[in-house]
């Protein structure tokens, strides 16, 4: 079984508050970015996709793996 997800999101003003700014980790149900720390990545752009695959071991699938990437990137990062 093979899944991709991706989201692009993006702030339209310039003046957006810093919390309120795109970044891994902080969507409602905290998918992206699995190994790093939320808010690592943040800026004013952000483009995220991952694939996942999904192959059983066993024939009752008891047993099985998983393969996993995901890519992102951050424009214009912000500090605080």
């Amino acid at each position: 079984m093979l899944g991709i997800w991706s989201y692009f999101w993006t702030t339209l003003g310039s003046n957006a508050p810093y919390f309120n700014l795109p970044a891994i980790g902080t969507e409602p149900y905290q998918r992206s970015g699995r190994g790093f720390y939320p808010m690592r990545y943040l800026g004013k752009s952000l483009f995220y996709l991952e694939t996942e695959y999904r192959k059983d071991i066993t024939q009752d699938g008891l047993f099985g793996f998983v393969l996993f990437a995901n890519t992102n990137t951050v424009s214009e990062r912000r500090t605080a």
